[in-house]
């Protein structure tokens, strides 16, 4: 099964799932579906497009798209402002506009014959419009499913007034194509942004555009060398390095003529391919399962008190069913003195909090040092560059921000499942309370191997409340410095983390923007002097973000411990719901007479049977998805790739 044929039939068991939460007029479990079910819809999958100007970026993003003509290709045409484009009902193209430094910017919303005027260089020289970022929202239906593309800025052409956006898009992207072209070999300037590139993300793929305009063994020379320059600075073999070439020309061609000989020529096939293994073996992975274990967790809620009932209405023995109510009993009555004596796990959770917060504080201000010491080493070597030096400074404490952000991130789960092991409640009720009985139901017998199943996709689901950091990052450093909400901040903790650490970033842009264009005071002539004025005019700026920075962080760090603790004790409280409802149910079952027994009998098991085909259903689901990540990478290590996503098209 592709992504997208997953996807689908999780949404299938999500659409079931609300059928029976609504047929047992279950509203909480209606909303904690609906709640999960949103996540999986809004969540996005993050492709940004980056490397040198006119290396024909924007032709990529056309072809990939279906989308002739929709960003500005002609060969005079160079891109200056990072272009998004995601889902929407309607097209909508938005161009944001405010000077650098400013936190308040305008929205305005344009046609397409006007995206060049605010995005290119020749219509918009040295940017004189303001333009920040251009987003689009179209109806595409390659996007449908969450993608979204960005267009970035040439690295030799990087609008130093756009680098907070492009890093926040590329630490944070789930894939980065760099594209160059058959012109000329990597030069140094493309080895040394996608050194930088490789530090904070893994999930590169490297793709040669332009393969129209020469023969195949002319530019099979330019991929060998490539390969060469790449591994040296991958610290890798040659054979280990992947180039795609392409042909946008050719692919957008086929669209016009249908001529399947063009897409071929086009290679975007294996591009594509290429992409969504990685989607596959990471993010769709993730973002699937996750979903599963939301929903096994309320068929449990669901399905539990439903069959302590019917076992109550099978007539057993007194000592039987006072033997299930005590089970229940039991586990409520730990799970109130939970609730009631919260300080045998809220003690354990402020104290791993206190410890995240101390080991990031700590790497954080060794963080800035570093970056101190760079700086001197910048001015000694490039003193006659000071916007690089300021561009260079800002995008260290970029990488540092989100690397502090994802190990957040790693820890609080770390913390969050400590702490339901510690307390029992990373137990699955039906196998605590194992609600068998020597009469069963035909489709009651879920065996061992599918619990497996479904208990990975729980714990999926409970490192999923730790994700959404990509889209809260980038949406609180473009909703910092555009004044754009992107793709929303979330309720999960994760979310939380992300939305501090786009702030962060918006923060640190907003200080380094006002400066890189005010060096008037440099004399060329005098190097010491011109060391002083660089020195004196970036220092005052770490200062200003690393104390901004850390006041963000301890914000963020405090609001996740807030989060979690509301999070932990909302599942104390559902859980502890789940028994009551199940001791009510046996109470109920014991005052029918018999034929009400029998009857009653009747109506759970129905219900019964469509619970219990959800939860084997998605354990089935959970076991494809598990054996289609497995096969992505065994192909990867093979070098093969499965057809997906856009692939289907």
């Amino acid at each position: 099964m592709t992504y997208e044929a997953q996807k689908q039939a999780v949404f299938n068991l999500f659409q079931n799932s609300f059928l029976m939460a609504e047929k047992l007029k279950r509203t909480d479990s209606l909303q904690y579906l609906e709640s999960a079910y949103s996540r999986l819809i809004d969540e996005k999958i993050w492709i940004v497009i980056c490397g040198e100007y006119k290396k024909g970026k924007s032709s990529l993003t056309n072809a990939l798209l279906n989308e002739p003509g929709l960003f500005p290709v002609d060969v005079d045409i160079t891109t200056s402002i990072v272009s998004s484009i995601t889902y929407g009902e309607r097209e909508k193209i938005m161009v944001v506009l405010g000077k650098p430094g400013e936190e308040k910017s305008k929205k305005i919303e344009i046609t397409r014959d006007k995206i060049p005027d605010y995005v290119t260089e020749q219509k918009n020289k040295n940017n004189t419009k303001n333009s920040r970022m251009l987003v689009i929202e179209s109806p595409n239906q390659q996007l449908e499913n969450g993608l979204v593309l960005v267009d970035t800025p040439g690295v030799g052409s990087l609008n130093t007034n756009h680098t907070d956006i492009t890093y926040a898009f590329i630490s944070n992207a789930d894939v980065i194509l760099f594209v160059s072209d058959v012109d000329k070999p990597l030069s140094q300037p493309e080895l040394d942004f996608i050194k930088m590139i490789r530090e904070h993300n893994q999930n590169l793929v490297y793709v040669l555009t332009k393969t129209d305009l020469v023969d195949e063994n002319d530019y099979k020379a330019i991929v060998e060398n490539n390969r060469q320059k790449l591994a040296k600075i991958s610290q890798c073999s040659p054979g280990e390095i992947t180039i795609i070439p392409v042909s946008s020309k050719n692919k957008l061609d086929y669209l016009k003529t249908q001529d399947a000989e063009d897409l071929e020529d086009s290679n975007f096939p294996k591009l594509e391919e290429k992409i969504w293994q990685i989607l596959n073996q990471e993010k769709g992975y993730i973002l699937l399962m996750s979903a599963l274990g939301s929903i096994n967790q309320v068929i449990i809620e669901m399905k539990t008190p439903l069959q302590a009932e019917w076992q109550g209405c099978q007539k057993q023995t007194k000592e039987e069913l006072d033997a299930l109510e005590n089970k229940f009993e039991t586990e409520k009555k730990r799970l109130e003195e939970l609730i009631h004596n919260q300080n045998t796990w809220n003690n354990q959770l402020r104290d791993g909090m206190t410890d995240m917060r101390q080991e990031v504080m700590y790497s954080f201000e060794e963080g800035f040092i570093k970056i101190r010491r760079q700086l001197n080493d910048y001015i000694e070597g490039m003193q006659d560059k000071p916007k690089k030096i300021a561009s260079l400074i800002e995008t260290e404490i970029d990488a540092l921000i989100s690397k502090l952000g994802k190990e957040l991130s790693q820890t609080a789960q770390l913390i969050y499942k400590d702490l339901e092991y510690s307390t029992q409640l990373n137990l699955n009720p039906l196998e605590v309370t194992s609600l068998e009985s020597s009469t069963k139901i035909s489709t009651n017998d879920i065996s061992l191997k599918d619990r497996e199943w479904w208990g990975k996709a729980t714990t999926a689901s409970r490192s999923g409340l730790m994700t959404g950091l990509s889209v809260a990052t980038i949406g609180g450093a473009i909703g910092f410095v555009a004044g754009l909400p992107f793709g929303g901040v979330g309720s999960v903790p994760g979310t939380t983390i992300g939305a501090g650490i786009g702030a962060a970033l918006g923060k640190v842009a907003g200080f380094f923007m006002g400066t890189k264009n005010t060096w008037e005071e440099l004399n060329k002539k005098d190097q010491i002097e011109n060391q002083r004025i660089i020195a004196k005019k970036i220092n005052p700026i770490i200062e200003d973000s690393q104390r901004q920075s850390r006041k963000i962080l301890n914000d963020a760090i405090t609001k996740l411990e807030r989060f979690m603790r509301d999070e932990f004790s909302g599942q104390i409280q559902r859980q502890k719901k789940t028994y009551e409802e199940s001791l009510n149910s046996i109470k109920r079952s014991r005052d029918l007479s018999q034929q009400d027994a029998a009857q009653r009998s009747q109506e759970l098991q129905k219900h019964l049977e469509y619970l219990n085909g959800i939860y084997q259903r998605g354990a089935q689901i959970a076991k494809e998805i598990e054996k289609w990540k497995t096969n992505q990478s065994h192909d990867q290590s093979d070098g093969k790739t499965d057809v997906g996503g856009w692939a289907d098209a």
